[in-house]
C-alpha cells in the first residue's frame, strides 16, 4: 500500500470528524478482524483482510479495517456536503437544432444572440440557412453545474432546492420561466 492511499484514507478520516479512532479492528497474526466483516466477507467468516504483499503491515491493515468501518460515516457526511451544494438554475438558455446552446438574462437574450450569429455566419457562409423562429423552439436553462434543463426539469430543481419565485404570484403552472429567477 503507498504512502499516498494511506495519506489520502487518514484526511477522509479526519475530514468526515475523526468518526472512529483509526486502529480499530484486532490483528491476529496475518488477519485482521472486525465485528462487521460478515457484511463485507460473508464468505470467509470473520476475515476481512488478509496480511499479505498489499498489506504487509498491521497499521495498515488495521487502517484497511478503519476505513471500511467508517464507510457509512463518511457516505453521510457526503450527502450532507452534496445536499448543501444542491443544484439550481442560473440562467435563460436557448439550445438550436445543431446542439449550439446561448445563455442570456432572458429567453428573449438568447434569441437574439443566436439570430444575429446565424443570420451572420449565413451572410459569410458558414451556415447554409439564415435564422428561422423554428430555430429556437428549445427553450430552457443552465444550471449550477453547467447543465441545459428544459423549463419543467428546471422548476424542479427550483423546488428540490427551496427557492421561490421572485414573481408575487409564484411559479406559474409546472414550467420554469426567466421572470421567476430575477
Amino acid at each position: 500500500m503507498t504512502d499516498d492511499v494511506i495519506k489520502q484514507l487518514r484526511r477522509l478520516h479526519e475530514e468526515a470528524g475523526n468518526i472512529l479512532p483509526l486502529r480499530q479492528g484486532n490483528v491476529e497474526r496475518y488477519h485482521v478482524f472486525t465485528d462487521r466483516d460478515a457484511e463485507f466477507c460473508p464468505a470467509a467468516g470473520r476475515v476481512l483482510l488478509r496480511m499479505n504483499e498489499h498489506f504487509r503491515h498491521e497499521s495498515e491493515a488495521a487502517l484497511i479495517v478503519a476505513a471500511v468501518n467508517a464507510l457509512p460515516a463518511l457516505l453521510d457526511a457526503a450527502e450532507r456536503v452534496r445536499e448543501a451544494e444542491r443544484e439550481i438554475v442560473i440562467c435563460s438558455a436557448i439550445r438550436l437544432p445543431d446542439g449550439r446552446i446561448f445563455r442570456g438574462h432572458r429567453h428573449g437574450d438568447c434569441i437574439r444572440t443566436a439570430s444575429e450569429l446565424v443570420d451572420h455566419q449565413h451572410n459569410i457562409g458558414l451556415v447554409p440557412e439564415p435564422w428561422t423562429a423554428s430555430m429556437c423552439r428549445d427553450q430552457g436553462f443552465i444550471t449550477s453545474r453547467n447543465r441545459y434543463v428544459g423549463r419543467e426539469e428546471a422548476l424542479q430543481l427550483q423546488l428540490a432546492a427551496g427557492i421561490e419565485s421572485v414573481c408575487p404570484s409564484g411559479y406559474r403552472r409546472s414550467q420554469l420561466f426567466s421572470e421567476d429567477l430575477y
